[in-house]
């Protein structure tokens, strides 16, 4: 296949949650949720890379895994994992037990999105302009399970990802340039920190990670119901996205919608609240966080 960052053809593949995050989060042999329902593993989730691109994005990585990262770090490092799992599931077949079976989709299908990916790594690595900066929302905060954990939840349709490494949860809005960062989803996770505090000491660590899901469903489910599309200015050594006229109003939720988007952040949605407010969600998998040693 063509490498995620280039296009070019390549025999190299890179994990897609890096060997450094495995490791220090002993993830190799734990299990994510695909599109068909089944799970596979870390250490299988590879994606084409050219070793060159590899290699300098590795920089970023690093950075990361040393804990000096900055927003904009963690803006494309979310974004190589959204195109990864977009490669990844390209080669995954709607029913496993089935040669026959037609893949998920192709990367061809979200071609803008990989376009975009391509363009922003490209001026990065020639110490380009990206603005703004980071280029969509990105919020570092403590997390609200008393006990450091990992946790990894991606919802490809609204392009949001977040995550849970030790005692700092990161939340990842790829194509709203920073709307959610303006917004009051930040302190609408805080909010939670109380109320969890006055529970007992037992259900502090299972609350605190559902409270964490929903605000990250309920958060994305927003931005994502008041998307917009921007527009762009672009030269070999910079990429300005230009955001839509006017602040953008969210369209009103959809119990259907919201059933099927929650299910990507374990959810199941139990009652939709009157209103769009008030809804009531359970784990799928009652925990699934993977506490630390």
């Amino acid at each position: 296949m063509d490498c995620m960052f280039s296009g070019e053809e390549t025999s190299n593949s890179e994990h897609i949650i890096p060997r450094w995050m495995q490791r220090r989060f002993n993830l190799a042999n734990q299990t994510y949720v695909i599109p068909n329902g089944t799970t596979i593993r870390y250490r299988f989730a590879k994606i084409p890379v050219a070793s060159e691109h590899n290699s300098e994005f590795g920089k970023i990585e690093q950075r990361i895994a040393d804990g000096n990262a900055s927003l904009q770090d963690f803006y494309l490092w979310a974004f190589k994992i959204h195109v990864g799992f977009i490669y990844r599931n390209s080669s995954l077949k709607v029913d496993v037990t089935a040669p026959s079976s037609p893949t998920f989709w192709t990367v061809k299908d979200f071609g803008q999105e990989v376009w975009l990916f391509r363009q922003l790594y490209s001026v990065w690595s020639k110490g380009g302009v990206i603005s703004p900066e980071p280029f969509g929302t990105v919020l570092r905060m403590k997390a609200l399970t008393p006990t450091p954990g990992f946790d990894f939840i991606h919802n490809m349709q609204s392009g949001t990802l977040f995550f849970q490494f030790g005692s700092e949860a990161v939340f990842v809005v790829l194509y709203d340039l920073g709307i959610g960062a303006h917004s009051n989803i930040a302190e609408q996770f805080e909010y939670h920190r109380g109320f969890i505090a006055s529970q007992p000491t037992d259900e502090q660590q299972e609350k605190g990670f559902l409270a964490q899901r929903v605000w990250a469903c309920e958060s994305a489910y927003f931005l994502f119901r008041a998307l917009r599309g921007f527009s762009f200015v672009k030269s070999d050594g910079s990429f300005h996205g230009v955001p839509s006229l006017g602040r953008p109003s969210a369209r009103p939720s959809d119990p259907i919608e919201l059933a099927h988007f929650s299910r990507s952040f374990g959810l199941q949605l139990e009652k939709f609240g009157e209103g769009g407010v008030g809804h009531l969600y359970k784990l799928l998998v009652p925990g699934n966080n993977k506490d630390l040693p």
